[in-house]
């Protein structure tokens, strides 16, 4: 019997390899097929599975202004894809220790739609903007004072409306802001270690990679190019899809050894 538990255990290395080794190609194939298909698929629509418990709270970051020093303009490239696997959740690519501008232009990556901030604690100004449907976003220009800046970013609190008032979007600051139950740290876990495992280490780190692709597709699609961000019943989908993808590498991890069980049993048999 301790034979049989061998062939889940390679399952959790790639789908579909239990049945493979014992012979059973295509079922292994249809596995394999089945998962990679409802995994790729479901990150293409569910942008927030690799983010959704991660840590949001701001940080912080001091540039000194220096007025003796040539002003620099920041290095123009190819912009980097927002990789949200690995990324920060908010990402910003061109953050000096010193510059010689007293105006300050940022870019960055974060979360499609998400609300980005940076504000300067010495001058009191901040400036925000959205990121776009590739997470992409470009701040406007922020004041520097002589000296040292102490600089706040990352997710906004406060977003105005169409008349120019402002609403709390979250609070970001507080140390009480998320107190999970025991159902959300039950999914926490289950984010942080249970789906993970289940899908395999190829299907895992390759899947942040996969989505800074395929970032913004909804909107070159003919249904949906009309959307500023993916539609809310569509990421549902994408949820499920990557839910079922754990169900069924469980599903194959029990046939795998169920049938190699099978066998021994046979092979005792007189």
């Amino acid at each position: 019997m301790g034979k049989s538990f061998l062939y889940p255990f390679v399952g959790l290395l790639i789908p579909g390899l239990g049945q493979w080794i014992q012979g059973q190609r295509r079922k292994a194939v249809f596995t394999f097929g089945l998962i990679f298909f409802c995994f790729y698929a479901g990150l293409a629509l569910d942008f927030d599975y690799y983010q959704r418990y991660n840590d949001i709270r701001r940080k912080t970051h001091t540039v000194v202004l220096d007025r003796s020093q040539q002003s620099v303009s920041p290095p123009k490239g190819e912009p980097i894809p927002y990789n949200p696997q690995n990324d920060p959740y908010v990402r910003l690519d061109n953050l000096p220790l010193t510059t010689g501008s007293e105006l300050l232009l940022l870019t960055g990556r974060a979360r499609p739609g998400l609300v980005v901030e940076v504000s300067n604690l010495k001058t009191g100004q901040n400036v925000q903007t959205q990121a776009d449907a590739t997470g992409f976003f470009a701040l406007s220009p922020l004041p520097l004072a002589d000296g040292e800046n102490r600089l706040v970013y990352g997710a906004a609190n406060l977003w105005p409306d169409h008349y120019g008032k402002m609403f709390t979007i979250a609070d970001y600051d507080s140390e009480r802001r998320y107190m999970p139950g025991r159902l959300d740290r039950m999914w926490h876990f289950t984010y942080k270690v249970i789906f993970p495992v289940l899908n395999t280490p190829l299907l895992h780190f390759s899947g942040g990679f996969w989505q800074s692709q395929v970032l913004g597709w909804w909107q070159k699609s003919p249904l949906t190019r009309h959307k500023e961000e993916m539609p809310a019943p569509i990421k549902d989908i994408g949820f499920y899809l990557l839910v079922l993808v754990a169900m069924f590498q469980l599903i194959a991890l029990f046939d795998a050894f169920d049938t190699a069980y099978n066998r021994e049993v046979l092979d005792d048999l007189p």
